[in-house]
């Protein structure tokens, strides 16, 4: 039987069909390739750069200056701010800066209290280690800060009185800020390690003191005032133990110079009391009346000097 020759250059059909890619995976390629030649000539990384940094360099009550900004969009778009340096007037002390490594800010996802943007900052320096958590919208900003360890090498800038305590403190703080001013915020500080070193206060000699534990629990309103709820130090087996509440006001020019009001007691362990060494502290707690064997105790005076009087 006569059959008709197929052309040295044809292909089977099945080859064709077995070649072809559904419209399915074509169409979206397809529309996906001026989307990316869009972000790809697009200068995201220059405007995302110059709104950061106008709003990092124009914060009238807390400037932050920077060598420069990256950007990242692999997998979580992210800004990277090398070498910030922040003002000593966000913290009441000026010319006191405070210098960190990068700061990493990720982005979270959409907020929906307050309605906007939710972001992670992560910060360190030396030992410190900061974990901030903004949600931000137009004009109000709720801030989280946990998982935070900050060493008393940073408290040393918000002191002139440099080295008055050592160790590491734990932080969780949640803040609410409106117009960049602080309408309210509640804050949790605590420690394990905590320790006094020696020195002469007031013309008294006091070895270091390894106190150990510390807690502070403090709020603020919308006011200078910051609450004291609850400031306890050391322990019944430590050197002494300490207790207190009040408040503090603030000083709007330099931290270090906020008027305190604080009542509670004091008490000394047996080692220091029947210490000769101490002598001293039945002379200074003279004309104290004691609580549960606590001497108890008003501090006035200023951060920066405190001031010790018989309640």
């Amino acid at each position: 039987m006569k059959t008709d020759k197929e052309p040295d250059n044809h292909l089977a059909e099945e080859v064709y069909t077995k070649s072809r890619l559904p419209l399915k995976v074509i169409i979206p390629f397809l529309l996906f390739i001026p989307v990316f030649g869009f972000l790809a000539n697009f200068p995201i990384n220059s405007i995302l750069t110059d709104v950061v940094s106008k709003n990092l360099r124009e914060m009238q009550t807390c400037p932050i200056t920077f060598e420069k900004i990256e950007t990242s969009f692999f997998f979580v778009p992210k800004l990277i701010v090398k070498n910030p340096s922040i003002s000593g007037i966000c913290f009441k002390m000026p010319g006191q800066d405070l210098k960190f490594n990068d700061i990493v800010i990720t982005f979270r996802g959409p907020s929906f209290y307050p309605p906007g943007l939710k972001f992670h900052a992560a910060i360190e320096k030396d030992k410190s280690q900061l974990h901030i958590y903004p949600s931000i919208s137009y004009n109000r900003a709720i801030i989280k800060i946990t998982d935070t360890v900050i060493d008393s090498a940073i408290l040393d800038n918000f002191m002139s009185d440099k080295g008055y305590i050592k160790g590491q403190f734990s932080i969780e703080a949640l803040i609410d800020m409106s117009l960049q001013k602080v309408t309210s915020a509640d804050i949790v500080i605590k420690s394990k390690n905590l320790v006094i070193p020696g020195r002469n206060i007031g013309g008294f000699v006091f070895d270091s003191l390894d106190i150990g534990s510390f807690l502070l629990k403090a709020s603020k309103g919308n006011t200078e005032k910051i609450f004291i709820n609850e400031l306890v130090a050391g322990s019944a087996n430590g050197p002494l133990s300490a207790s207190f509440d009040g408040e503090i006001f603030t000083n709007d020019y330099n931290f270090s110079f906020s008027n305190l009001n604080l009542k509670g007691g004091l008490s000394f362990s047996s080692a220091i009391k029947n210490n000769e060494k101490y002598g001293f502290l039945s002379f200074l707690f003279a004309n104290y009346q004691t609580k549960n064997g606590a001497y108890q105790i008003r501090i006035g005076g200023t951060l920066e000097a405190p001031l010790m009087t018989p309640l």
